[in-house]
């Protein structure tokens, strides 16, 4: 009933803001959307003519003309001939193969340990919630799921926190609230609705385990989550416990060091708001206390809270609604984010309803309204947006919306991408699988993007829960800068030092993980750190205040002057952190210069090599070479892809090896890739004991070429 709740959500607040007064308690019961949603509740769950439309559409993809003139709506074709995978990315960025995954991954959140947090229910709704934590180093998942809870039929299971809100805390932990305690009861009559469950964690990604705080004083259902300047979180609307489509107007405070929530003021808003901390220095932020922005999804949720105080602003209405669409506080080259975009999403009163438009909003002339953006080619609601370290956005996915009682119809296949400087969103791929409503896109800590989810009937089997990974342009060829040292965390307004690698960087950003889910990420913001230096070292000055980066942890990445990042390096912002330590950067001694041996730097470059790769048939055989200093003990660690069928673990895959008088040890690993494959990458773990202990990771790359496949590896 996601349809009906939402706009009749978006009519409701539009009331509720004209006369000025927070309503308590707002039904969700428009009869227009009743009359477009035949089965109600049933439109969270695809549909027999979803699946006949998905055949349908993959059977007139395969004729060349009918893609040619329907590029968009059509899936990715298995690629054939030569073309390496460095040639595909150089392009448009290039799309993995599927990878299987262990179940859809509706809520993805990125943790500070580098691995991700999925959150869904289970298979049987009976049984409750699930958790996994997935390592995209390994591309392996495991089981964790949360606490059990008794439900409102007194059974005790995993808590579903299906439909939660959730965001990172200023020490890592993640705080999920809200969730869903009980599904929809056919037909659907008053109480017998999804209803929102009033629960609070938090996930440890260091212990990897789940804590329970007290509950809320009302269920939540599609919340938001925010954490703001003073390290506290903020929880808005979702629907409550009754089963009534009541929006709760409670809006709530989390305090860490308590482990409880207070109500701060009452106010009605659409479901999954879009809340955004604004920085002190625009005119927007520059009222006392901390600033945060509703930005839609309805067209009256549009104001500014002060937390400080409870007190509300009005900031002049959206154009038109943009249910399922997107937001995103665009990066700034002052470093200072000063624009609010919001993307794509669907205005039901107009057909089609899926929106290719775009709007922003100037934080520092905020009176002056939404303003018309770039827009796309592709109408898209269900998407997602992720900003990438280059400061372009990546949009993901999406559909028509909602029509004849779903939510997946109309799947967009092509991705599209606005560069940092653009007015046009340029193609950027396309995917293999749906993803519509449930799907999620994040950036991973290399400077890829994983996009998931879609539970539609079709992806419930298992061999086809899956996902796929983009790799952009920047990640077509040649040498990335790197960071080769950095301090583990730093205060604000602070110069820092950093060690550098690889070609020289231009500038610096610091990006706050995604916590992504209904298209919603309540985390995802990007910073421009000034910069001076180069070289080896570089001194970068971090955020002025938290209202420009709220406390936590970062992945800090350095740009070069064409675009292409770093690997991200996770660093955190603490107003308590102690002062920054000298960075040791390579070489600098001579320069009368603290500085270390430049022995670590220059292993990492040429501790690992390919010797040789062989194909014999379909398998291939790639020969490592490890090379040690004298007297040092060794150990290499490499993991195949989990979609390379047949892969195996030879003897010396992972092994421990000694320098005596030979300072060198091969390595042989035989890889059998999926057909069609156009690239494939494998982590690798290098360990150097001895005077100078070293541990380097990098990636083997290996790309399809005609007639020999080309592998090389790349040290961080």
């Amino acid at each position: 009933m996601i349809g009906l709740l939402a706009l009749a959500a978006t009519l409701a607040v539009a009331v509720t803001a004209a006369v000025g007064v927070p309503r308590n308690d707002v039904r969700t019961d428009d009869p227009r959307i009743v009359a477009l949603e035949p089965g109600g509740a049933a439109a969270h769950h695809s549909t027999r003519a979803d699946a006949r439309a998905d055949a349908r559409r993959r059977a007139a993809c395969r004729d060349a003309g009918f893609r040619r003139a329907h590029a968009a709506t059509c899936p990715r074709a298995p690629r054939r001939g030569a073309r390496s995978f460095e040639a595909q990315v150089a392009g448009t960025g290039g799309w993995s193969a599927p990878l299987r995954v262990a179940s859809w991954p509706i809520h993805q959140i990125v943790l500070p340990t580098g691995k991700v947090l999925w959150l869904s229910p289970a298979d049987e709704h009976e049984e409750g919630g699930r958790a996994y934590l997935w390592d995209p180093a390994s591309q392996t998942s495991r089981r964790v799921d949360p606490p059990a809870v008794r439900y409102h039929d007194g059974v005790t299971r995993p808590a579903n926190l299906f439909c939660s809100g959730h965001a990172a805390l200023a020490d890592g932990r993640i705080l999920v609230a809200g969730g869903n305690l009980a599904y929809p009861i056919a037909p659907y009559g008053p109480g017998q609705d999804f209803r929102g469950a009033p629960w609070v964690f938090t996930f440890d990604p260091w212990t990897e385990t789940w804590t329970r705080h007290p509950d809320m004083p009302r269920g939540r259902w599609y919340p938001t989550v925010t954490t703001l300047p003073d390290g506290t979180a903020l929880i808005l609307s979702g629907t409550d416990e009754s089963g009534s489509n009541i929006l709760n107007p409670d809006v709530e405070i989390f305090t860490p060091s308590t482990g409880a929530t207070r109500v701060l003021t009452r106010r009605t808003m659409s479901y999954y708001p879009h809340a955004v901390v604004v920085p002190d220095s625009t005119d927007a932020g520059a009222a006392p206390g901390t600033q945060v922005l509703i930005a839609g999804p309805g067209v009256s949720d549009t104001m500014i809270l002060n937390t400080s105080d409870g007190s509300w602003r009005d900031v002049p209405d959206l154009p038109r609604p943009r249910l399922w669409g997107a937001a995103v506080l665009m990066p700034s080259p002052s470093g200072t984010p000063t624009q609010v975009m919001l993307i794509g999403g669907s205005d039901l009163n107009v057909t089609p309803s899926a929106q290719a438009t775009t709007v922003t909003l100037d934080l520092n002339d905020v009176a002056a309204g939404w303003r018309p953006g770039p827009r796309m080619a592709s109408g898209r609601s269900h998407l997602n947006v992720a900003i990438l370290p280059d400061d372009s956005l990546l949009a993901v996915g999406g559909g028509g919306g909602m029509g004849n009682g779903s939510l997946y119809v109309d799947p967009v296949f092509s991705a599209e991408r606005l560069t940092a400087t653009g007015a046009d969103w340029s193609p950027a791929g396309s995917l293999v699988d749906e993803r519509t409503y449930h799907s999620t896109a994040i950036l991973l800590p290399d400077g890829r993007v994983l996009a998931a989810g879609d539970d539609r009937a079709s992806h419930r089997p298992e061999p086809m829960r899956r996902g796929e990974i983009y790799s952009p342009p920047y990640l077509a060829s040649g040498a990335r800068p790197s960071i080769d040292a950095a301090p583990a965390a730093v205060r604000y307004g602070v110069p820092f030092g950093v060690a550098l690698g690889g070609p020289a960087a231009d500038h610096a950003v610091l990006m706050r993980p995604s916590s992504v889910t209904h298209s919603t990420d309540m985390d995802q913001r990007s910073v421009r750190l000034t910069m001076s230096g180069g070289g080896g070292a570089a001194t970068l000055t971090s955020p002025p205040d938290p209202s420009v980066a709220p406390p936590g942890y970062y992945l800090l990445f350095t740009v070069d002057a064409t675009g292409r990042p770093s690997a991200g390096r996770w660093i955190r912002l603490d107003p308590a952190a102690p002062d920054a330590p000298a960075v040791a950067v390579p070489g600098a001694a001579a320069a009368g210069r603290p500085g270390v041996a430049p022995r670590a730097r220059q292993a990492r470059r040429s501790l690992l090599r390919v010797r040789a790769v062989r194909r014999s048939g379909r398998t291939l055989s790639l020969t490592l070479a490890l090379t040690l200093p004298a007297r040092a003990t060794g150990r290499i660690s490499l993991v195949p892809p989990r979609r390379a069928p047949g892969a195996r673990r030879s003897p010396a895959l992972v092994r421990r090896v000694a320098a005596g008088r030979a300072r060198a040890a091969s390595v042989v690993v035989s890889i059998r890739p999926p057909r069609g494959w156009i690239g494939l990458s494998m982590p690798v773990i290098v360990r150097v004991g001895g005077r100078a202990p070293l541990t380097a990771r990098g990636t083997v790359i290996v790309q399809r070429r005609a007639p020999v496949p080309v592998a090389r590896v790349a040290m961080r």
